[in-house]
């Protein structure tokens, strides 16, 4: 830096808030605060030769903040991916219902079948 000039550096220290949620199954967030440091203002200024400061260094707290978000890929989230939870929805569900839509069924076949006006079933 030559004879005659001033510098006059401001840097903000910047909040950070850091949510994590590294569970799979439902959980609140873990918080992490931490700081980092931003240059706010930076100026070199004519000053006269006699000037014996070089520089002043200003480090202030900032009034933004930064947001960081992070969750790891739940139960949910891979259901979604594999094809959609709608889809798996209503294929166990087909599963369940189906199986006994079948048996249901068969019994009223049968019950129409071999059903006699007495109200007596035959089975021989």
């Amino acid at each position: 830096m030559r004879k005659g000039l001033y510098t006059d550096a401001s840097y903000r220290f910047r909040k950070n808030e850091y949510y994590r949620n590294d569970k799979w199954y439902p959980s609140p967030d873990d918080e992490l605060n931490f700081y980092d440091v931003v240059r706010y203002n930076y100026d070199t200024y004519e000053v006269d030769d006699n000037w014996t400061k070089i520089s002043y260094v200003y480090f202030k707290i900032n009034t933004d903040k930064m947001i960081h978000l992070r969750t790891v890929y739940n139960m949910v989230d891979y259901f979604g991916a594999l094809g959609g939870i709608s889809d798996l929805m209503t294929k166990t569900f087909l599963f369940f219902v189906a199986s006994y839509l079948s048996f249901y069924s068969s019994i009223e076949i049968i019950m129409a079948l071999y059903h006699n006006p007495d109200n007596q079933f035959c089975w021989k």
